[in-house]
């Protein structure tokens, strides 16, 4: 039996100043000196403005320039905006801050934001927990058909993890059903899983690899591998234990640049009774190991080590020993 785990997002403003100036004409007859006197006086006369009088006049000014620069702040956080800030803040840990991103955005009317709203009150983070206001933003969303939250409301059917949800196989299908449909493979896999295990459904080999089959049709090819991993270690009865198509569906998923399928190749050569081949295996380690899987790396030492299809390298051995730890394998002893 395999074990999987199934459950596991801030606006612009311009400002035009148009500034008009009139000329004037003299008049026929009427001495240019004869104007220029009549301004000399009127300046003479012009009462200077009091300190008071400036003092409101700067105030007024500093209070439009406050408005607007307000004003501008607000047009420059969209919905999206303040949600992708969010995300990044998040990222960062920065969950309070993160919070108040995502808030705003849905407040907003971000469909997507109410999800990050929900999951934030119900780990708590950047907020106190709530699960009852967690289950509120995530049905908000998946009403939406935001596919994470969809995907979260079938895990909560599923588990009834939180108390104000009661378990319930029926709906958590639909659920991910849903999120499938709108092309989430994290769903697809799950459902895959799911008819294969028999979680929340009879358990149905043709379904789960329907599901697996789709999920690597919509670009993840680690569905292949979850097909491959059905045929070697068996379904439950309801898949027959298949070496050579183990190895079919694991190559497919290889040539897709799927890492574990290359480590599981390495394996099945490695030990395999009927199909044993030392150098094969020791090539797919080597390709496992250089497209970064840690397993790989652990076994590709070990060939090194006991010179198994390839030729006994201590040194090599030790450097691929320590890439898988640094890789975050298990300390190896040799």
């Amino acid at each position: 039996m395999r074990t999987k785990w199934l459950v596991t997002l801030l606006c612009t403003m311009a400002i035009v100043s148009l500034v008009t100036g009139c000329g004037s004409k003299e008049t026929a007859g009427t001495p240019a000196e004869s104007t220029a006197t009549e301004e000399t006086v009127i300046e003479e006369n012009a009462e200077p403005a009091t300190t008071q009088e400036v003092a409101d006049e700067e105030m007024v000014a500093e209070d439009v320039v406050t408005e607007e620069t307000t004003e501008e702040a607000v047009k420059e956080e969209s919905p999206e905006e303040l949600l992708a800030k969010g995300k990044e803040l998040q990222e960062a840990e920065n969950y309070e801050e993160a919070f108040t991103c995502f808030t705003k955005a849905e407040e907003l009317g971000n469909a997507e934001a109410a999800y990050y709203v929900g999951y934030a009150y119900h780990y708590g983070n950047g907020v106190t927990a709530d699960t009852s206001k967690a289950v509120e933003m995530y049905q908000k969303a998946a009403d939406n058909n935001v596919i994470d939250a969809l995907a979260m409301m079938g895990y909560l059917y599923q588990t009834g993890e939180i108390e104000v949800i009661a378990k319930d196989d029926a709906k958590s299908v639909e659920m991910y059903e849903k999120a499938a449909e709108l092309g989430s493979t994290r769903a697809m896999g799950t459902l895959g899983i799911m008819y294969e295990i028999g979680i929340a459904v009879e358990p149905s080999a043709e379904m789960a690899m329907e599901w697996y089959q789709k999920k690597a049709q919509a670009g993840d090819p680690s569905g292949y591998y979850d097909i491959g991993n059905m045929y070697l270690w068996g379904a439950e009865g309801l898949v027959e234990i298949d070496e050579n198509k183990a190895i079919e569906w694991f190559e497919k998923a290889a040539n897709e640049n799927v890492p574990e399928a290359m480590n599981e190749l390495g394996m099945i050569y490695s030990s395999s009774a009927t199909v044993g081949d030392d150098v094969k295996a020791f090539e797919w380690f080597q390709k496992g190991a250089d497209a970064g899987n840690s397993d790989a790396m652990w076994n590709l030492g070990n060939m090194y080590f006991h010179g198994i299809g390839t030729e006994a390298d201590a040194d090599k051995a030790k450097e691929w020993y320590d890439k898988h730890v640094k890789a975050g394998g298990m300390n190896p002893e040799y």
